[in-house]
């Protein structure tokens, strides 16, 4: 089974959110001395075996921090299951935030994720992508690309992981650290596959 969203189609997603699209998820920004947070849900999505299939697909945007503000962008706690019989399972979640100017601090974080289909007619797939990025005069950016994981485990397997963290830019004095997550993939057993594919961007 094919990604739901492929590298390429992710990152021009992240093209259209930044130029085009009105954030769904958009709090306001945080502007002179204030403080903005902004979480994505804990999700989660089930369908417990027997026929099983579950899909999921979070999105959060958040961001943007001026004159001695914070803001805060947490991509959800996540989560997709599938476990067992002719399971399939699917995950996709992308999270935005960044942009911190005038001694202002950014920090986005890519949720939790995890995805799994464990066993029998298994597949898995998990897309996961993390923006955030930019600081100016004096300012602190922080982009985490999620925990990440993906599994299958077992009988007619597959798996596949797709994780893009971007980040980056830092101008006048101020300072950017990306963290590409913590990744993991796995499909243990007979029909086996395991894919992975980290981008990591600064």
């Amino acid at each position: 089974m094919k990604f739901r969203l492929s590298l390429l189609a992710g990152i021009a997603s992240l093209a259209l959110l930044a130029g085009s699209m009105t954030p769904p998820a958009h709090a306001g920004d945080a502007d002179a001395g204030s403080t903005k947070t902004t979480n994505g849900g804990l999700n989660q999505n089930k369908a417990i075996g027997k026929r099983s299939t579950a899909g999921q697909d979070t999105t959060t945007v958040g961001g943007s921090a001026t004159r001695h503000s914070t803001d805060t962008t947490n991509g959800g706690r996540n989560r997709n299951v599938a476990i067992g019989r002719d399971a399939d399972s699917e995950q996709s979640n992308t999270t935005v935030g960044g942009s911190a100017d005038g001694r202002s601090r950014t920090a986005t974080e890519g949720g939790n994720n995890s995805n799994k289909a464990s066993g029998r007619r298994s597949v898995a797939n998990q897309d996961t992508t993390t923006v955030g990025g930019e600081a100016e005069g004096r300012s602190t950016e922080i982009t985490r690309g999620g925990n990440n994981r993906n599994a299958a485990t077992g009988r007619d397997s597959e798996a596949d992981q797709s994780v893009t963290t971007v980040g980056g830019s830092a101008s006048r004095g101020s300072k950017s650290i990306t963290n590409g997550g913590n990744n993991s993939n796995k499909a243990s057993g007979k029909g086996s596959t395991a894919t992975q594919s980290v981008t990591t961007v600064e």
